[in-house]
């Protein structure tokens, strides 16, 4: 359960964890956080704010923009929803696209000492449902793989590419989802327990990491950017080439029958996975750097990119004649 600590008034409220487990309420709400929907993420807690609960459906009609689904300027707000006598329902305004952000349905009366409310935080239903079968089919791919695996020990690897799939997509959810649902409590903490105004709230803005033109950046990190961009696609596009003529080197039958023919190695598949993982993380890493403006990185993020098209290049031009008998 979480508990809002006593703090100064400049302060933002801190909250203590306790070892209970979530208790039910008189109402037939859950007391503290829980995660009731198997490997979808989601949260409960509750706020005890000190005032009357029509202060706080003030705070939070202050705070909370109506949705406009076909507005293109986002609102000012920290929130968009509704918010209605005893109960609201919020989703945060971001800077960045985010399709894991939760929704926060939530209900307030009179309390022991002010107003009790008691949040719920989710993903959208239909995100939750796309997320629900992602996961399922990912879970069948693991399973094949593994029997595969079993049966013809030269695709060992299989398995970990069926693994791999299933943490993109669930650490994906959890992370981006986690992210904004720890700032919706924080920010519903400040804005009704401590009282902050709703233009205070913090807001996060990532559209850094998709602003590929740097308009307004200063000149090195302009140069930078078009320069590693070019190095990038190059070796994106070496590092595609490379699994397009490792995948279709052999058959699968002249895979099962290695002994007889030259097919790519467990090790050369595994290394391919490497070189794109390496791109992915040192292209995040650019964009994070030039933000930043930390310009000390910017010479080894190229080298990293360079070396990663120098080994697809090489992994192109130097291997034997595949599928061809031995």
């Amino acid at each position: 359960m979480l508990i809002p600590r006593a703090c100064r008034p400049d302060e933002p409220p801190r909250f203590r964890s306790t070892s209970t487990p979530a208790r039910r309420l008189e109402t037939g709400h859950f007391d503290g956080d829980d995660r009731e929907m198997f490997l979808l993420p989601s949260e409960r807690f509750v706020l005890d704010a000190p005032a009357a609960p029509d202060e706080v459906r003030d705070r939070l009609l202050n705070a909370v923009a109506p949705r406009r689904r076909l507005s293109i300027r986002k609102p000012e707000s920290p929130f968009t929803g509704t918010v209605e006598v005893d109960s609201f329902e919020l989703r945060p305004v971001l800077g960045y696209r985010n399709s894991f952000a939760p929704i926060a349905r939530g209900s307030f009366a009179s309390g022991v000492a002010g107003t009790r409310i008691e949040v719920r935080v989710r993903m959208l239903p239909a995100v939750a449902i796309f997320m629900a079968i992602w996961l399922s089919l990912a879970a069948a791919f693991f399973v094949v793989a593994l029997v595969v695996a079993f049966r013809d020990p030269s695709r060992s690897w299989f398995p970990l590419v069926a693994l791999a799939f299933f943490a993109f997509g669930y650490g994906l959810m959890a992370l981006s989802f986690s992210f904004e649902a720890q700032r919706m409590r924080t920010n519903l903490a400040l804005l009704l327990v401590s009282g902050t105004p709703a233009t205070e709230l913090r807001r996060t803005d990532l559209s850094w990491l998709t602003d590929f033109r740097l308009r307004g950046a200063e000149g090195p990190e302009r140069r930078f950017n078009r320069a590693f961009l070019a190095m990038y696609l190059i070796a994106g596009a070496l590092t595609l080439s490379t699994w397009e003529r490792t995948v279709t080197a052999c058959s699968n039958a002249q895979y099962h029958r290695r002994d007889e023919f030259f097919c790519p190695s467990a090790a050369r598949i595994a290394l391919i996975w490497v070189l794109g993982g390496i791109l992915v993380a040192t292209g995040l890493a650019s964009r994070f750097a030039l933000h930043r403006r930390i310009r000390r990185a910017y010479v080894p993020l190229a080298l990293v990119v360079v070396s990663v098209g120098a080994v697809a290049a090489w992994l192109i031009t130097h291997h034997p004649r595949w599928g061809v008998p031995h």
